[in-house]
């Protein structure tokens, strides 16, 4: 029997925040909800895992530019990303490369049309 306990992290928290969950000991997962488009924003997590021994997984929701421009034009007027953010995230955007960068291994990619729900 396996028992998780799950901690899911907002955009924006900072590493330590979630240096201060692994610390207390009693959590086994952590999800980190961010871009974490450059690759020292990645390593930075990385660390902590090994630090505390648990486990890190990137997952990469592999979407191209115009998909992601026409599932923003989907969301809530209030929830739009601007267009010129998107396309400066994609040019900055570090994908995992494990051949080059080994503590990247643990890395997944999902496809689009892979992915379902409300309807986008």
């Amino acid at each position: 029997v396996c028992v998780c306990v799950c901690v899911f992290v907002y955009v924006g928290v900072a590493e330590k925040e979630v240096e201060a969950l692994l610390a207390q000991g009693d959590v086994t997962l952590i999800i980190v909800d961010d871009n974490l488009y450059y690759r020292s924003m990645r390593y930075t997590f990385c660390q902590l895992a090994r630090q505390y021994r648990v486990g890190l997984l990137t997952v990469v929701l592999d979407c191209n530019v115009p998909l992601a421009l026409q599932r923003n034009r989907q969301r809530d007027e209030a929830e739009r990303v601007p267009d010129k953010i998107i396309h400066r995230m994609s040019t900055r955007l570090e994908l995992p490369d494990p051949s080059s960068h080994p503590w990247e291994r643990h890395s997944m990619f999902i496809a689009p049309d892979s992915i379902r729900g409300q309807g986008r």
